[in-house]
């Protein structure tokens, strides 16, 4: 990868009406025919952000540009005031799991090998001014954690990421999460659909926090009788962990859990039901259709501390055909379904022609109308879809205040087909998406793009 991203202003409309596009500009890359189209953001305090990307090769060169919101590059950051940093970790295929800002103005880039056995995680840490800081990693500015995981014996061939797409829907690959803004430290989840996840908890440096679990490495699933999968994270301002994804044990149903972990990585007890809960059918109104299977990828924090995820619900209709459905649901902190949100069910979003399913979720906090929930993903075919954002109330109602009766399709103008990665809400409400789209499902035609929308 050689060259810089073409300084962008992107498409501005001066509509302030709730979840209208206030911003959409695309990630330029040197070469886009090689990059994974599975961007990351990370937001900074001020108005600037971090937009990523990978390229799928031995020594994954990633992207990192820090713009303004209009995508207008920082001339502050990167080589020669290109507002751009180009920097390469030796993990053969990595994906980026997320950007995470640093205190100062730097930032850390989480990298994930793109398979699910074996787990490795890379990560860059940057100054400022977008060098590699040589007092994080091993002196370099980069480290990279082998992950144990069970032994492979019965296994003939690699699995690969949960980031990469499932039919027509993203699902999550790898997320990052700053923890104890008090002492710097952060967590990774290297997420996985199975049959084993990773947790790292490390320190201002990149390096393991031998505090937390198997020297600051939490790992947890075996083959084929005791699998576990997890998506997606929140970390609690005591240093707890809450993860949601899937277990699968072969001898019942493939279920959806919740878990909360202590800050030392063992088990918070006090959770659910030992620790977890799981959540099948039951948990939902399919209104005469029959459940096949569900997924809940993301996960976010209440303001008062209850928890909200999001994610996509398979089923058949009485004539036979499958559907997708997104789904939203509303927890207090011990894990328990809230009565206060769709009378303790899970919400859906069904659309008669398209399958919808949701990646990520966010929280604008407080106001007279306290706590709203925003949650992005796609809808449409696999040939023809768009990225959809909805918000709902915290009773699990949508939000007719916000786009068309509380959603909004959003379209990187780069062809039909349409997919998101990652959303935020920041400090002042305002959405902020990551995507890509192209005129077909080939990855090397896909342009990758970031958008903001009013709140």
């Amino acid at each position: 990868m050689s060259g810089a991203p073409r300084n962008h202003e992107g498409r501005k409309n001066v509509s302030r009406d709730p979840g209208a596009i206030e911003y959409l500009f695309p990630l330029d890359a040197p070469r886009p025919t090689a990059m994974a189209h599975v961007p990351a953001l990370g937001l900074r305090e001020d108005d600037w952000l971090y937009a990523g990307d990978t390229e799928l090769s031995a020594t994954t060169p990633m992207l990192i540009v820090r713009a303004g919101r209009d995508g207008a590059l920082d001339p502050a950051f990167g080589e020669q005031s290109q507002g751009s940093v180009v920097a390469y970790l030796d993990l053969a295929g990595g994906v980026l799991a997320g950007l995470i800002s640093r205190p100062g103005g730097g930032v850390i880039a989480v990298v994930r090998t793109n398979i699910n056995y074996p787990l490795e995680a890379g990560l860059v840490g940057l100054t400022a001014s977008g060098e590699l800081d040589s007092s994080f990693g091993d002196g370099s500015g980069k480290i990279i954690h082998p992950i144990p995981g069970p032994p492979a014996t019965d296994v003939a061939a690699p699995h690969r990421s949960g980031c990469a797409e499932r039919g027509a829907f993203v699902v999550h690959g790898a997320v990052a999460s700053a923890s104890a803004p008090a002492d710097e430290r952060f967590y990774c989840l290297i997420a996985s659909p199975g049959p084993y996840y990773a947790l790292l908890r490390c320190l201002p440096n990149g390096r393991l926090d031998p505090t937390f679990a198997d020297g600051g490495c939490k790992t947890e699933g075996d083959w084929f009788d005791n699998e576990w999968g997890a998506y997606d994270m929140v970390a609690h301002p005591d240093g707890r962990v809450t993860l949601v994804g899937v277990f699968v044990d072969h001898e019942n149903p493939r279920r959806v859990a919740l878990w909360r972990l202590h800050a030392d990585g063992s088990l918070d007890t006090t959770f659910g039901d030992g620790g977890r809960a799981f959540f099948e059918a039951d948990a939902m109104d399919l209104d005469g259709d029959t459940f096949v299977a569900m997924d809940l990828v993301g996960l976010e924090l209440l303001s008062n501390g209850d928890l909200v995820a999001c994610g996509n619900v398979e089923a058949t209709t009485p004539t036979g055909a499958r559907r997708r459905f997104g789904v939203v649901g509303c927890f207090d902190s011990s894990g328990a379904p809230l009565a206060s949100f769709h009378g303790g069910k899970f919400a859906l979003l069904k659309r008669i022609d398209d399958d919808v399913g949701f990646v990520d979720v966010g929280i604008q906090r407080g106001g007279e109308s306290g706590d709203r929930i925003v949650v992005g993903g796609v809808i449409g075919t696999y040939d023809e879809r768009n990225i959809l954002v909805a918000r709902f109330a915290t009773t699990g109602r949508l939000d007719g205040t916000f786009g068309n009766d509380g959603i909004v399709k959003v379209s990187g103008g780069f062809g039909p087909v349409n997919r998101m990665t990652t959303l935020f809400v920041d400090a002042a409400g305002k959405i902020l998406g990551a995507g890509a789209g192209g005129p077909d499902n080939t990855v090397g035609r896909m342009t990758s793009f970031v958008f903001q929308m009013s709140t």
